[in-house]
């Protein structure tokens, strides 16, 4: 067998056992330095089945960009994930220490259930938060019903991702990016980590040199299961010798014990602790086996999660289903919709189930039977749905109203918008009896009950739609009310977001570089990095930029914006204020004014010399003479000062004359922050 290029990105996983029949799943994703050279980019059309949230919690300094990347790897995910109750991750900045280049670390938790359904997994929190969602649904909730009596599991932090502080200079922050040697992909590489949170990640270990597994105690995983199944072997140097054929075919299964299809995991013949059975070999048919790629690398660049029926492999995969009951009727959830289902953000719109949407620029009608519900009317008509607690938790997050289904007879088709903490605003709602239907609105006239920066948007900068179709029926078996849901989602085209920027640092060019700037950094001026996020759906930047002592700020044009900074060209000596104001057809918003404090000379040029009674100074910018503001102060042992301005410069030197013998220390400032040079001296 060919040898495999070393890994770029490993993951080390362990198995950390903590109270409450609670486990946490631990890996640890290092580094290499070789070039991949890869770029998949974002499709122009790709589906949307979702209408899934991450809520995030930082912690640790973010800079705008990193932030702004980080974001997009979130939404990309949020568009395809299976639809589910929030999943709360935590994203933290902190030193990550080891023996080698390590990027990030991802942990997840699992529990140990005892039910009947369960008792063989360890349950990651995200399919627990999964399977209740669907159950609320179904009606029959067989798996987590009588296992879980407190919602305040659903609260605790789903999935944490720690970025490693030492290696944030590797990292390229591009929306989208083309392939550098000399860089990590930010966004891909927080694409693997959610991917890893998410479920798919092992914590095998072998013995190399006796040529024999590590088993433990500890329950599988769902994904580790299916891999237990494909080493096909408990037995120690048997399941070696199979997890060390080159690769492994990972059969996966769906609901009803059907094959769905396979995964091929890397398992080099020369067992590597950190990598043998963590990663996969690509497949083009499977965006999942891209991102997850055994060789990754510098220059890899992943943006495309399409073509990938996402239910179905995190259900055969992942575990994230449901029970079937044989002879009753548990309701059916159908869902989808693409990116090209754009709803306009004005105009007319008819939106159903049997065709895509169509859409009419001056159309104004309006069904007659047209319900905008208020707060009152929605929970009058689910005040008499009998529930239970996790039907209480579940509620906000229905996928027909935001206070579940309502009566047992209902009928009716909605549309919301997506809120950040995963609710959902209902704009529209329509009773009737009928099958499948259409409507007809003005989406501009649909009133959004929040502020515009209360709800979620998706890759594109829009608004997240969904419009659902729910019919009910009684189920005289078991009692209990039935529910069939269809859902679209759809992004509403929209104004841009309100951008955000920050000073991240100077801005050092590479050799040959090249940026659209009025001027490089000298003595006067300086080239400085603004980090900006809230990008998506922008298609221009003009920065507003004001110095100190001008009365109307300057205005240029920023055309790389989606690298997640812009170059700014700032006064040395001058505080400087500036916002951007974003802007696509629909409209613009304008950020708030950020303010950067005079950023100072360098000193490496500034050089003291002492001659008898003078000092010397070399190297002092001369626009600082210009400015006549150059100042700075001699301290004596005993903490005398002895002050001296410009004006009292001899041919570039200071007289010292009419100071008493000691040790002094002499420190040269512009104005009075800017510290140009320090010097010791005996007189």
């Amino acid at each position: 067998m060919k040898a495999f290029i070393t890994l770029i990105i490993v993951a080390t996983c362990a198995l950390v056992a903590s109270a409450q029949q609670t486990d946490t799943i631990v890996c640890e994703n290092y580094a290499t330095e070789v070039f991949k050279g890869v770029n998949v980019t974002m499709p122009q059309y790709r589906e949307i089945n979702s209408g899934s949230k991450f809520i995030i919690r930082y912690e640790g300094i973010w800079t705008e960009e990193m932030t702004g990347a980080f974001e997009y790897a979130v939404k990309m995910w949020e568009e395809v994930l299976p639809t589910t109750l929030p999943i709360n991750m935590v994203a933290k900045v902190k030193t990550i220490r080891g023996s080698q280049k390590v990027l990030s670390r991802v942990t997840y938790p699992t529990h140990n259930f005892n039910g009947n359904f369960v008792s063989s997994f360890a349950t990651p929190y995200t399919m627990l938060k999964r399977v209740v969602f669907i159950e609320h649904h179904r009606s029959f909730k067989e798996r987590f019903n009588d296992e879980i009596t407190d919602t305040n599991i659903f609260n605790d932090d789903d999935i944490t991702i720690e970025f490693n502080k030492d290696m944030l200079d590797e990292f390229s922050y591009s929306l989208d990016g083309d392939p550098q040697s000399d860089k990590y992909d930010f966004v891909t590489v927080a694409l693997r980590d959610i991917a890893l949170g998410l479920g798919f990640a092992t914590n095998f270990a072998a013995k190399p040199l006796e040529n024999k597994m590590i088993f433990t105690n500890a329950r599988f995983t769902p994904y580790e299961s299916l891999i237990m199944e494909s080493i096909n072997s408990n037995d120690p140097y048997t399941a070696y010798q199979n997890a060390t054929s080159g690769q492994l075919t990972v059969n996966l299964r769906d609901e009803g014990a059907v094959k769905f299809g396979e995964l091929s995991v890397y398992a080099p013949e020369n067992w590597e602790n950190g990598l043998s059975l963590k990663y996969m070999i690509p497949d083009d048919d499977n965006n999942l086996t891209k991102l997850l790629t055994y060789d990754f690398g510098k220059g890899y660049i992943m943006r495309d999660l399409s073509g990938v029926d996402w239910n179905k492999l995190f259900t055969a995969a992942l575990n994230w289903r449901t029970e079937i009951r044989v002879g009753a009727n548990g309701g059916s959830i159908k869902e989808n919709g693409y990116s090209n289902d754009i709803l306009p953000y004005k105009g007319s719109v008819t939106l159903g189930f049997d065709s895509n949407p169509t859409r009419g620029e001056d159309s104004d009608e309006h069904e007659s039977s047209d319900i905008y519900l208020t707060d009152n009317q929605i929970s009058e008509m689910t005040a008499s749905f009998s529930s239970n607690i996790l039907d209480d938790y579940c509620k906000p997050f229905n996928l027909f109203c935001p206070n579940g289904p309502g009566s047992t007879d209902v009928r009716g088709i909605s549309l919301c918008a997506l809120l950040k903490n995963g609710k959902w605003d209902q704009l529209y709602y329509q009773f009737h009896t009928m099958g499948n239907m259409s409507i007809t609105l003005n989406i501009d006239e649909l009133p959004l009950h929040y502020s515009e920066n209360e709800y979620a948007r998706g890759t594109t900068g829009g608004l997240r739609y969904r419009l659902s179709q729910c019919s009910g029926e009684y189920d005289n078996i078991y009692g209990v009310p039935s529910y069939h849901y269809k859902t679209k989602y759809f992004t509403r085209d929209f104004t841009p977001q309100k951008a955000v920027i920050k000073y991240s640092k100077p801005y050092i060019p590479k050799l040959a570089e090249y940026h659209d700037i009025s001027s490089q950094s000298d003595e006067y001026f300086i080239d400085a990095m603004i980090g900006i996020r809230n990008i998506e759906g922008t298609e221009k930047i003009i920065v507003e930029q004001l110095e100190d002592g001008e009365e109307l700020p300057f205005e240029y044009d920023v055309t790389d914006f989606r690298d997640g900074y812009f170059i700014a060209n700032l006064d040395r000596e001058c505080t400087t204020q500036m916002n951007v104001i974003s802007i696509n057809k629909n409209g613009s918003s304008k950020s708030e004014v950020i303010t950067i404090p005079p950023l100072g000379y360098p000193d490496k040029n500034i050089t003291f010399s002492k001659n008898g009674d003078l000092i010397t100074i070399n190297g002092i910018p001369s626009r600082a003479f210009e400015t006549g503001n150059l100042i700075g102060c001699i301290t004596g042992i005993y903490g005398n000062l002895s002050y001296f301005s410009f004006a009292t410069f001899k041919n570039g030197a200071i007289d010292i004359s009419k100071l008493s013998p000691g040790y002094y220390q002499l420190e040269l400032r512009h104005g009075n922050n800017n510290i140009l040079g320090h010097y010791r001296f005996k007189k």
